[in-house]
């Protein structure tokens, strides 16, 4: 399977990190997701119903980093890549999380992890 939807630089702000201040006061993340799905009926009937909404998507990240809390972007990735195999017709997701400026010594634009899922055959 080649053929991809992917959503760029998806923007939010969260509270998640391993320190209780990180939790309480939040931090700005950016989300790159890309999913694997098979393209070919909803190119046929031109039509949402037969693909995969990336609009439900983009809501369902958005919802996932700010309504949650994760110690771990380990967690948080692994986590949210398992809610959109389960809730969208995809057979796989890659996404990439980033914290933007991370509260570290100096200045650091982000820190992040990118992961791979793929569907149970």
């Amino acid at each position: 399977m080649d053929d991809k939807i992917f959503i760029s630089g998806i923007e939010c702000y969260g509270y998640h990190g391993v320190t209780g201040a990180e939790r309480r006061v939040g931090n700005r993340f950016q989300i790159d997701v890309v999913l694997e799905v098979d393209v070919e009926k909803a190119a046929a009937s031109d039509g949402i119903k037969d693909a995969v909404d990336y609009r439900k998507v983009h809501r369902r990240v958005v919802d996932w980093i700010e309504k949650k809390s994760f110690k771990l972007l380990e967690t948080m990735a692994t986590s949210l890549a398992d809610e959109l195999l389960q809730r969208f017709d995809v057979h796989s997701v890659r996404l990439k999380i980033r914290k933007l400026a991370p509260r570290l010594q100096g200045l650091v634009a982000a820190v992040g992890i990118e992961i791979y899922r793929r569907r149970a055959p």
